[in-house]
């Protein structure tokens, strides 16, 4: 029974951490590019597909599609959450939280490796939010789609294609499996 119990708490812990890496890592060869230069516009928030149609995106375009390739992969929604934070010049920036009491994992575009989260990660945070639910200071405020409307935007665009977008994660993702 105790090894049972073992095998399940491995599982619980080594399984994700191998997704996200893995994910972490099939990332780094997106080009980063300003909506300005990739869509023509000043804020746009791109679905997995026209990400990885165009193989350049922002951090909010590359931390939405690990989040959905993540999800794919059976990450249970309740332990990802997208989040704003604040850059020691004043920029704003997005990367994708991994919740895992009593960790959490950063998957960021401007870093090679996943890293646990540090006090100065929770200090420049402005927000995290998911399919659900939308936190300040860490703290459940609501429902996320009601409060953003890129959010929203960008979840119709996905679910009106959602097809189209787990072919273009599982192609992506096959390919950097190679």
């Amino acid at each position: 029974m105790g090894l049972i119990i073992f095998s399940l708490l491995w599982l619980d812990q080594e399984v994700p951490m191998i997704l996200l890496e893995r994910t972490q890592k099939a990332f780094q060869s997106i080009e980063y590019a300003s909506d300005q230069d990739v869509w023509g516009k000043g804020e746009y928030w791109a679905t997995p597909a026209e990400l990885l149609d165009r193989t350049q995106g922002d951090c909010e375009d590359v931390a939405i599609a690990k989040y959905f390739l993540l999800i794919k992969q059976g990450i249970p929604l309740k332990r990802l959450r997208l989040a704003y934070q604040l850059l020691e010049d004043g920029d704003v920036h997005m990367l994708l939280e991994y919740h895992h009491k009593p960790y959490v994992y950063l998957l960021d575009i401007q870093t090679s490796e996943v890293s646990i989260a540090t006090y100065p990660h929770f200090n420049r945070q402005i927000l995290s939010f998911n399919h659900d639910s939308f936190w300040v200071n860490q703290q459940r405020s609501g429902p996320s789609q009601p409060k953003m409307r890129q959010w929203r935007e960008l979840l119709l665009r996905y679910h009106a294609n959602e097809d189209i977008q787990h072919a273009a994660l599982h192609q992506f993702l096959t390919k950097k499996n190679k």
